[in-house]
């Protein structure tokens, strides 16, 4: 009983400390509220009680933090006074400001100084070289008002993380904030310097998490979301206020873990009411044998049925009553005490007090204990005759059996199980799409634990028959004794091996959730994180053609590739898809690949590097930074009648280079030169400038030409343009060499020309000189004012579909198998797929929506092809050296632009360190060894109670010339028969209760399904532990026979059944 409570009580303080942790630990913008508008002063005031008790409203009785924030407008500095990196400078008074933050410099400022005292945020005064008792001057260009003089009295610097930073561009104490200049001054200061009478006027709000309980959760998310309505009810129509807060967003993550926690521990209580339940019901059963002949007593004296129950009922409320109060009191010591010696979190165990839960448990678990007690007495014919005919001859089986009931259950388990591996999971959605808990498919388990135990049970029986024909006709006394004993009178052995198997067989579970748990974080880690390390966002000043070359040479960086993610569309089949674009030989040597995920990954990069289609590309020579293109331009620009237009030549083709590196991915550099409308053999030069602070910088080598872009701009009052242009020779090397090797213009003959305009776009038709374009009456027009793009683009040698491996959702939604080529959308743009082969996995898409895996070599050139643009999109995988991979996390994240860098060791450490998964683990583990030490008592117990129940028995064999260690050895191969067949029926219960119900178990934070799928792990310690227990009872097992022997008196016991 105190275990269901204080598991009832763990469950309370686990929730409760995980939703506080959830939303202390969530940006702060995601845990804020923030309610704005623009007033005068006094109107302010005014608004301020009406805003005020709206957001105390929303809070409730959980109550909260509100702040008011005001500012002026903006100001500029007289006689070339400092200002933010912004430009910007503006005078604000933030309420509270002492609490929230902590002086580096000098004092707060106080009203009524002249010059006016304010303070400054310490960074900003540090890049504006401001310290204290500087002098500051500011004035609003919009006013000819007299300036706003201050004074410098202190430098502060905020508390990172504090829901009372959240402004209307964020975390303010962000540092990546703007540097903005914004001197803060008393409030009553900012009224009478504000040179303009209107103000920006905010309220910032938090919730008091101490305060915080599960049952605010769904009232508090629904207030909050209905505080802009509200707010704009309750203020003048002139007012405006806007409401800017993501706090229902984080409230409703929280309440779906607490779903998640809710069904875990539900499922674990229901196991430990059966083992609980049966224990009760194993005692009484003792009881109920050891009293059968007082209870024919009185029968005999003129007792009734009812007398039996009442004396059983009485006997159950001396038991119950103080287990119960006792139950109730101690998870009040047990659970705040938790924290200090498991890693759960500060907040788990918050919750003291005793709730209306724990009482509900503690008296329904008190109502079956007494019911558990009087049950066995129930059962019993109030019949004198009946009470010795039970006690010549037991029943072989239980009442339960009798009536059908373990057949029942037995199926009840079957249909759960059916239905948990239909559902994938033990939480559904509803008709409104609310996630919960299904009570069958939650304690699936525990029934799954009952029909397997009584499956087991029925078998012993059958065991005790079959040795008996085995070994009737031996001339020994033990064994035939033994076998014939199990056969005549199951039920004295059933009862003892049922609580041992569910003991064992909850162990066994309870580590292998354990380890299974553990793997499988492991598992979705990296599968998330793809790589060591995964980057997203901006490289900082690098130009894209040396990031992948800049990544690989930083120390500890063992390997780097990139990936493109684009949304894939195939008409109605697939609106949601995902397209992955990789680099084949590199993503095989970053990918991690998750231990249960069932592909192997490298196969199908292997597969797709082998359908690599040869393309026309023109490899360039190692360090080339230098291409040269020399054209043939004669234009002449037309007036709207056809006319030649007078005007001199102007600068009419601008030249881009587009470059494919060794990664695939396509760079276009553009010449800073254009070629004029008439002349010659023009060079124009296109150059990688890899020129940096710190050295010379390298791209992915090696290079490849892959396309020549000619943009033909019209001048000024032309109508339209005749002429044509021709490539005449293109030459590639280094800009320090003399001498550039030429590029075979028969090789770029084999090019195809696309032209694009704002009007069209598509392949142009050349005549006998591929590397010509004829422009205006002999060629295609140009629109007056545009200026088109003719681009000479290399493809495949044979030109065909982009090979790739999808998801087979993919194939079903599509109705496609491999082989097949279908044109699908992808970010837009046509492209059409040749099916290599299926995946259920590649990381990190999401299984359930189509999927399609490409070479980032084929696609980019087929995208610059038809639409002349690059892969969008990058982000990139590492694989790192384990010793260094925190350095290079740091390097990443200070280089300006890499905003999200995630390692896959702190994805696994935030994964695996989820207090409230760990919570369950720990009762879980806790409640087993409870349960294994009840077993191992009770079954002692039993040992002695069977001992005891024989001694007639005992004292007949030895007067018939037994010797005492024949009965002995009768005695303990009967227990360690029973021991056995406990531990192992137990031990192979666990094993398929883990098998049948782990893969399916709810291992994620949000209650999804786990991806990869979980594999389930059963560690060889559980058998270890499991064979040390078995060892310890059976030392048990014969201290309690051989000691219960020796102290027999035979004579006497065989003189007092004669009596």
């Amino acid at each position: 009983m105190t275990l269901l409570t204080t598991a009832t009580h763990f469950a309370g303080a686990v929730a409760v400390g995980g939703v506080r942790d959830a939303i202390a630990g969530a940006p702060v913008a995601d845990r804020a509220i923030l309610v704005t508008v623009s007033a005068t002063s006094a109107e302010g005031q005014a608004l301020d009680g009406s805003v005020v008790g709206e957001i105390e409203a929303a809070l409730g009785a959980t109550g909260g933090t509100i702040a008011r924030v005001v500012r002026s407008s903006t100001l500029v500095p007289i006689a070339g006074g400092p200002v933010g990196a912004d430009g910007l400078t503006g005078l604000a008074s933030y309420e509270d400001l002492a609490l929230h933050a902590a002086l580096t410099a000098g004092n707060w400022p106080e009203p009524g100084h002249s010059p006016r005292q304010a303070v400054v945020r310490a960074d900003v005064a540090e890049e504006l070289e401001l310290s204290v008792g500087d002098r500051l001057s500011f004035q609003d260009p919009r006013a000819d008002g007299p300036s706003v003089d201050l004074e410098l009295v202190g430098l502060w610097r905020p508390d990172r993380g504090d829901a009372y930073w959240v402004g209307p561009g964020g975390d303010e104490s962000a540092p990546d904030q703007p540097r903005r200049l914004s001197p803060i001054i008393p409030f009553d200061d900012l009224a009478v310097a504000a040179a303009s009478p209107r103000l920006d006027i905010e309220w910032r709000a938090s919730v008091a998490l101490e305060r915080l309980e599960i049952a605010d959760l769904p009232r508090l998310r629904s207030a909050l979301a209905r505080l802009q309505a509200a707010l704009t009810g309750a203020l003048p129509s002139s007012v405006r206020p806007t409401v800017r807060t993501a706090l229902p967003a984080t409230i409703a993550e929280a309440e779906r873990s607490v779903t998640v926690t809710g069904a875990g521990f539900t499922a674990l209580m229901a196991q430990f009411a059966l083992l609980g339940g049966y224990a009760v019901t194993l005692v009484a059963g003792f009881l109920l044998e050891r009293r059968r002949s007082q209870m024919a007593l009185v029968i005999a004296r003129g007792g009734a049925g009812r007398h039996l129950s009442a004396l059983a009922a009485a006997e159950a409320v001396v038991l119950v009553v103080p287990a119960t109060m006792l139950a109730i009191w101690l998870p009040s010591l047990i659970v705040p005490a938790i924290p200090e010696h498991v890693a759960l979190g500060t907040s788990v165990g918050a919750a003291t007090a005793i709730g209306s839960d724990v009482l509900i448990v503690a008296v329904a678990s008190a109502a079956g204990a007494v019911l558990g007690f009087m049950l066995p007495s129930l059962t019993v014919r109030p019949d004198a005759v009946a009470i010795q005919a039970a006690l010549a001859r037991p029943a072989r089986r239980t009442l339960a059996q009798r009536v059908g009931l373990d057949v029942a259950v037995i199926g009840l388990a079957a249909l759960g199980l059916f239905q948990l591996r239909l559902y994938g999971a033990p939480l559904v959605r509803d008709a409104r799409g609310a996630l919960g808990g299904d009570p069958l498919l939650v304690v699936t388990p525990a029934l799954t634990l009952l029909a397997g135990s009584i499956l087991a049970l029925r078998i012993l029986p059958r065991i005790g028959e079959l040795a008996e024909r085995a070994v009737v006709r031996r001339r020994s006394l033990v064994a035939p004794l033994w076998a014939r004993q199990l056969a005549r009178r199951p039920l004295r052995y059933t009862r003892s091996a049922l609580l041992l198997m569910l003991a064992v067989a909850l162990a066994t579970f309870a580590s292998a959730y354990a380890s299974t748990w553990a793997r499988s974080q492991s598992d979705q880690a990296a599968y998330q994180a793809v790589a060591d390390a995964r980057v997203r966002g901006s490289a900082g000043d690098l130009p894209p053609w040396s990031v992948g070359a800049a990544y690989r040479t930083l120390p500890g960086v063992e390997a780097a590739s990139p990936a493109f993610f684009q949304p894939l569309r195939v008409g109605r089949s697939v609106t949601d898809g995902e397209l992955l674009a990789v680099t084949p030989e590199a993503a095989a040597r970053v990918l991690t690949q998750p231990v249960a995920a069932s592909t192997s990954f490298v196969p199908l990069l292997d597969r797709l590097a082998q359908e690599r289609p040869t393309t026309t590309a023109q490899l360039l020579a190692d360090r080339f930074d230098r291409l040269l293109v020399t054209l043939d331009v004669s234009l002449t620009a037309l007036t709207l009648g056809g006319d030649p237009l007078a005007a001199p030549p102007w600068l009419a083709v601008e030249v881009t280079a587009a470059f494919s590196d060794g990664d695939g991915r396509i760079h276009r550099l553009r010449a800073e030169d254009a070629a004029s409308s008439e002349g010659i053999g023009q060079p124009i030069s296109v150059l990688l400038d890899r020129a940096a602070q710190d050295g010379p910088l390298d791209a992915s080598y090696p290079l490849a030409l892959v396309g020549i872009e000619l943009a033909v701009t019209a001048p000024p009052g032309a109508s339209d343009l005749s002429g044509t242009l021709e490539i005449r020779a293109v030459e590639a090397g280094e800009s320090g060499s003399e001498r550039l090797e030429p590029i075979s213009l028969a090789a770029l003959g084999s090019w195809r020309w696309w032209r694009e305009s704002q009007f069209e776009r598509g392949p142009v038709m050349t005549d006998e000189r591929a590397l010509r374009i004829v422009i205006g009456d002999e060629g295609l027009p140009i629109a007056a004012g545009s200026s088109v793009d003719h681009r000479l683009a290399a493809g495949q040698t044979v030109p065909g579909p982009v090979p790739a491996i999808v998801s087979e959702g993919f194939l079903d939604a599509t109705g496609t198998r491999p082989s097949d080529v279908i044109l699908v959308d992808v970010g837009g743009e046509p492209v059409e797929l040749a099916i290599l082969e299926s995946s259920s996995l590649f990381p990190p898409l999401d299984p359930d929506r189509p999927f399609v895996i490409v070479d980032t070599h084929v696609l980019s050139l087929d995208w610059y092809a038809d639409s002349g643009n690059e892969l969008p999109s990058v982000e990139w995988w590492l694989a790192l050296d384990d010793a260094r991979a925190s350095e290079v996390a740091e390097t990443l994240r200070g280089a300006a632009g890499s905003t999200d860098v995630s390692l896959r060791t702190d994805v696994a450490r935030s994964l695996a360190g989820d207090p409230v998964a760990l919570a369950l683990i720990g009762a879980l583990g806790l409640g087993a060894l409870a349960a294994l030490l009840l077993a191992a008592i009770g079954f002692l117990l039993s040992v002695g109670v069977a001992i005891a129940e024989r001694v007639e028995e005992i004292a007949i064999l030895r007067a018939l010339g037994a010797s005492r260690r024949e009965v002995g050895d009768w005695l303990t191969v009967d227990g360690g028969v029973l021991l056995g067949f406990g531990i192992t029926s137990g031990l192979g219960l666990g094993l398929l209760l883990a098998w049948l119900v782990l893969p399916f178990a709810a291992l994620t934070q949000s209650g999804a399904a786990s991806v990869p799928a979980p594999q389930v792990i059963v560690p060889l310690e559980i058998v270890l532990g499991v064979l040390i227990v078995a060892g310890a009872l059976m030392m048990g097992l014969l201290l309690v026979v051989w000691g219960q022997l020796r102290s027999q008196p035979i004579a006497r016991i065989l003189r007092d059944a004669d009596a």
